[in-house]
């Protein structure tokens, strides 16, 4: 199957690469110069990917970036075929999914509502979860794209519903990760000779994903993945949709204090760090 990608960032990049591996014909359009992973065709404007395919998949930063490559100047809606299907995976909201959804439809374009939850490496893998939204003859048509970048796509209802449902589990991660963080700061502290895989073992049962990325939190976190600044972008996106919310606006000044700490670009592991400096 002929598809467009937007976007060959360190999600985007492994998500095309399996693609094309799995010999899908894969035309790409990246903001900034990148070398594509092998059989992916590079083309200079997003409206070319439109142009390319009859379905293309958009993984870029946020809101602002959606509407920019899709709507803007030369972008995807312009080159696009009527009936195109665009696969919507960056993590924008529901609200703007709806509205993005229907934009698209006045010009008789389909969308796709398809947040992944999963970083890197089960990108890497093939093995991202898609929460899909949507009509489903929509989600059926682009099931061979969907069944490579991810291990299941589970359809939750129309459009907006995925992307609702992936800034719930953003939120959730988050906000057990930063509760790891604190806690294990000051544990450090008071029981010096505690080991973290022990540790990390009792926690299995009440969280396996803190349990796994614990030793991530008390020590180095690794440089890839999901980065605290896209993280704190996804709870501002919960927070304009949810509105108020205490432990939600706690965990927004956290991770911008890490951002502005210089952890933005690190993953969300080095919440640990944010937390240890805090503590002096």
């Amino acid at each position: 199957m002929d598809v467009g990608f937007i976007g060959l960032g360190a999600m985007g990049s492994r998500m095309a690469a399996n693609l094309a591996k799995a010999g899908h014909e894969v035309t790409a359009w990246n903001r900034s110069a990148v070398q594509p992973p092998e059989g992916v065709t590079m083309v200079d404007t997003p409206a070319a990917v439109g142009r390319a395919a009859g379905q293309a998949i958009v993984v870029v930063g946020g809101p602002d970036d959606v509407d920019q490559v899709v709507f803007g100047a030369d972008g995807w809606a312009e080159g696009a075929a009527e009936g195109s299907v665009l696969i919507q995976c960056t993590t924008i909201g529901p609200s703007p999914t709806r509205s993005l959804a229907a934009r698209l439809a006045e010009r008789g374009l389909r969308m796709v509502d398809a947040p992944v939850g999963g970083s890197t490496v089960p990108a890497a893998a093939g093995e991202l979860v898609v929460l899909a939204g949507g009509d489903a003859a929509d989600i059926e048509r682009v099931a061979p794209l969907l069944d490579v970048v991810g291990s299941k796509t589970v359809h939750f209802g129309g459009i907006g519903a995925g992307s609702a449902v992936k800034l719930m589990l953003n939120a959730v991660l988050l906000a057990a990760l930063e509760t790891s963080a604190e806690v294990w700061a000051w544990l450090s502290e008071t029981e010096p000779d505690l080991k973290v895989d022990q540790v990390a073992a009792a926690l299995e049962r009440i969280s396996p994903i803190v349990a796994k990325r614990l030793p991530d939190v008390a020590g180095d976190p690794p440089p890839a993945g999901f980065a605290i600044r896209h993280a704190g972008k996804d709870v501002r996106l919960v927070l304009g949709e949810a509105g108020t919310g205490p432990v939600l606006h706690a965990l927004h000044d956290a991770l911008r204090t890490a951002d502005d700490g210089g952890l933005g670009d690190v993953d969300i592991a080095s919440l640990g760090e944010a937390a240890r400096r805090r503590r002096g």
